[in-house]
């Protein structure tokens, strides 16, 4: 009744493991063999002696139509269906060819998932080769029971209803140890909650088969009447889980509602907006997009999920393209959508299934956009209903946003306060920091530059060289300094402009390693640990941009052993910076990647402006990826996430026995 039988299995993308897509599809061949090796024994079995044999071809539509008329009930967090599938089962052990049974339940089973579930792949495989392992199971249990007496008395009874519950909790097991594999957690209060729910379910079912079976066998002209039973009980379920619903969905209103204009901070609003939206119509998670400057420029998501993904007014870039947002937007109406696409914005996860409302202030403009995507439990596609709820809060939203420019605007007007003296504390610092910054390479590029036009007779031509070497590496710090300020500053407005294409990582790994060599730096980079060939996909001048600002952080910083490596993953390339450095206190690991900010290591060096991490991360997450910072035993990484290119796999890996490790010391400190 209680459908344990469907599994919402996490996405891979979501995993925090790499190899349990793997596990699942082993766990999910074991469990197909044994089925197959079940039924192929149950193919020697023979009917029941009845009056009446049902083919499967006779069952299979049954199964069908019971697994299509579900009713679909919340259980906290999780979504589960009432379904009639048991009576068919049990008609099935009393009126069928055991083999016939299975292939019946499989086959309904199957066009079920496909037509109107759409289940992917992995989910689809599960489903079906459990399906199959537990009718046979049930036929076995039944038919070991069943041959103790009459069909029609009490061992028939009893023998059916343990044919149902018998294989309940194993595959209750095997759907807790997908969601395990696949990097979830499964609540053993809760599953036993959902396991009693089902028993009883399952139970009822049950009895309604037997009343369909002893119809049929005792009065086959009367077999119409065995349909009846199940009918009255479908229609009585779907009216009151009807109403519970629509009461549910209404107090869920009303509670979004009072938190919109109960709330006093905006950004506070739109979480518990985005809180409300996946609770209404069951989504995995919601994203509030606002496009304070139009819908082309850098837009500013609150999200819920999933998981324990929590963001308030993040900056992200819009990306709706000719998709379906881009549809939404234009023609001022919401919309449902059943294919995989990418989300609105590049901070939105990947969207297998959801609803996009836009919201419109008085003006009949679109001011942002409400995604609520990923339908939980997988038993149901979002429906109009699901379309008008979400629609409903969005113009709660509109409403909220554009009454909140008024009673946010002595709080916004404080916070403004705060910052100005905080900017004005921080203003003389950073001025000085730039000051210097810029004025120790271009006194150096002066100075070298009068001593080569001065006709100073005593430069020979070697030293002459040596100078304008000097002065073309004083030159080039000065345009990275001038670099990183200005993506600092374009990223702020939303105007940098990124060409996302096929990066090879050694090429970019060589091009940072030789101008660094090439400058007065002295520390030596080991790049012995990285493939032959990586590739990502990413802008090929900012990811070397990244590289720089992390090798001359090392060098600035570090110890005299840095290091590089590459580590190739299924969805992703990590190149990794490290170095044997003096250490970061603790508690100051943040603070290296905020704009401006320093941490101070303990050594003579000069002032530093304090950009090149801060811009670093930024410039990674605008390609889809990460910065980490990683205190490892007694040395520092920086590891760079990027998303890796799926046409340029790795054609040669150097062999671990030419992989060396560096001797190494304390940690690193940051600019």
């Amino acid at each position: 009744m209680t459908d344990t039988h469907h599994t919402n299995i996490p996405e891979t993308s979501r995993r925090p493991h790499l190899d349990g897509p793997n596990r699942v599809r082993l766990l999910i061949g074991f469990i197909a063999a044994l089925a197959v090796a079940l039924t192929a024994t149950l193919a020697t079995w023979e009917p029941l002696p009845s009056p009446v044999t049902l083919r499967w071809w006779v069952l299979m539509p049954l199964f069908y139509v019971a697994e299509i008329a579900v009713v679909h009930i919340r259980f906290r967090r999780e979504a589960h269906s009432m379904s009639l599938n048991e009576i068919p089962l049990v008609l099935g052990l009393f009126f069928a060819a055991p083999a016939e049974l299975v292939v019946a339940q499989v086959t309904g089973a199957l066009l079920v998932l496909i037509i109107h579930r759409r289940q992917p792949p992995i989910k689809l495989a599960f489903n079906v080769s459990q399906f199959a392992l537990s009718a046979a199971v049930s036929v076995i249990v039944f038919r070991t029971i069943v041959g103790l007496g009459d069909p029609l008395s009490g061992i028939g009874a009893v023998a059916a209803i343990l044919a149902v519950l018998v294989p309940l909790p194993m595959v209750a097991a095997l759907i807790s140890r997908v969601i395990q594999l696949m990097g979830g957690q499964v609540d053993a209060a809760e599953a036993r909650n959902v396991l009693l729910l089902s028993s009883v379910g399952y139970t009822i079912n049950a009895g309604l088969g037997l009343i369909a079976v002893h119809l049929i066998w005792l009065n086959p002209g009367s077999a119409w009447l065995a349909a009846l039973p199940p009918v009255i009980v479908f229609l009585a379920y779907r009216s009151y889980v009807s109403q519970m619903s629509e009461r549910a969905r209404m107090t869920a209103l009303y509670e979004a509602t009072l938190d919109l204009h109960s709330t006093p901070q905006i950004d506070d609003a739109l979480v518990a907006a985005a809180n409300h939206a996946c609770s209404m119509i069951d989504a995995e998670f919601a994203d509030i997009v606002l496009f304070p400057n139009g819908t082309n420029a850098l837009a500013y998501v609150t999200a819920v999920g999933p998981d324990n993904r929590r963001e308030s007014m993040r900056p992200a870039l819009v990306r709706p393209g000719e998709s379906i947002y881009r549809n939404v937007i234009n023609g001022c109406a919401s919309a449902r959508f059943t294919e995989p696409n990418e989300g609105p914005t590049s901070a939105t996860p990947p969207v297998d299934n959801g609803i996009a409302v836009p919201l419109i202030d008085r003006g009949g403009g679109v001011i942002g956009l409400v995604v609520a995507a990923n339908r939980l439990g997988d038993v149901s596609a979002f429906g109009r209903d699901d379309e008008e709820l979400l629609a409903t809060l969005a113009s709660r939203i509109a409403v909220t946003l554009e009454n909140g420019e008024l009673k946010d605007s002595l709080a916004e007007v404080t916070e403004l306060k705060e910052q100005l003296e905080q900017a004005a504390r921080s203003k003389d610092q950073f001025i000085a920091s730039i000051s210097h910054e810029l004025r120790t390479p271009l006194t150096a590029v002066v100075g070298l530059a009068h001593e080569l036009t001065g006709g100073n007779a005593f430069i020979s031509s070697e030293e002459a060289v040596e100078l304008v070497a000097l002065i073309a590496d004083q030159s080039a710090e000065l345009s990275y300094i001038v670099e990183d300020l200005l993506v600092a500053a374009r990223a702020d407005i939303g105007t940098l402009n990124l060409k996302m294409e096929r990066v090879d990582l050694s090429a970019a790994i060589e091009s940072v390693v030789a101008g660094h060599l090439s400058s007065a730096d002295t520390a030596h980079v080991n790049t012995s640990r990285a493939p032959w060939s990586s590739y990502c996909r990413a802008d090929s001048f900012r990811v070397r941009q990244i590289l720089r600002n992390l090798v001359t952080n090392a060098t600035r910083y570090g110890g005299d052993e840095i290091w590089m490596d590459v580590d190739q993953r299924e969805t992703t390339v990590v190149i990794t910076v490290a170095d044997n450095g003096p250490g970061i206190p603790d508690g100051h690991e943040d603070l290296i990647f905020e704009p401006y900010g320093r941490v101070e290591s303990g050594r003579v060096e000069p002032a530093s402006v304090g950009l090149g991490l801060a811009v670093a991360r930024q410039l990674a997450q605008l390609m889809n990826g990460e910065l980490d910072y990683l205190r490892i035993a007694d040395h520092t990484e920086f590891r760079l996430t990027l998303p890796r290119d799926q046409l340029g796999a790795a054609t040669h890996t150097l062999p671990a026995s030419s992989r060396s490790e560096p001797a190494i010391q304390p940690a690193i400190a940051a600019s």
